[in-house]
């Protein structure tokens, strides 16, 4: 949560240090349990799209979805699907950041933790503009704007904005 209200440069310089600490908890966690892995995977994922390590971190949070099961805390599910599709959003695997923001979209209301919930649709929405789907974007946008100006995380009101934007710009374009 630190993260939505931090400068980009102190939010880098207090956590990239912690990079091998995270590495050698997971590796850890890993061999010794099971949900501590997809918990600090889950929250992990903003330190990984910030550094320049994002593969590693998709590599990371990919193995940590594939030790869920059925008994795995939803909450744990929806944060690990959540920055799984941050970490696949701009690379060629959109189509499989799209499934996680919809999975995680599909996890947090049971959760009743709208605040993620905003951003996860935001995500989800910009997902679905990258893949053409503009109806499916800007209906996904404007419902999770209500959210996340509720929420007030200027983080993810910026990049909720930004796709609204980018949806608006896409609707007046004459190639849509």
């Amino acid at each position: 949560r630190v993260w939505e209200t931090m400068r980009d440069a102190l939010l880098l310089a207090l956590h990239a240090p912690s990079l091998d600490d995270l590495r050698s908890a997971l590796d850890w966690a890993e061999r010794n349990d099971r949900n501590l892995v997809i918990a600090l995977a889950g929250s992990s994922w903003p330190l990984w799209r910030e550094l320049p390590v994002r593969a590693e971190g998709r590599r990371r949070l990919s193995a940590a979805v594939s030790l869920l099961n059925p008994d795995t805390p939803q909450a744990l599910e929806a944060h690990l699907r959540r920055g799984l599709g941050e970490l696949y959003c701009t690379t060629a695997a959109v189509k499989d950041a799209r499934q996680e923001f919809e999975r995680a979209v599909a996890l947090f209301p049971a959760l009743n933790d709208t605040q993620n919930l905003g951003s996860a649709i935001a995500a989800f929405g910009y997902a679905s503009l990258m893949l053409g789907n503009i109806p499916e974007a800007q209906a996904s946008i404007d419902e999770a704007l209500q959210m996340v100006e509720r929420a007030r995380r200027p983080r993810a009101l910026a990049a909720a904005w930004s796709v609204k934007f980018c949806v608006e710009a896409r609707l007046k374009s004459p190639v849509s």
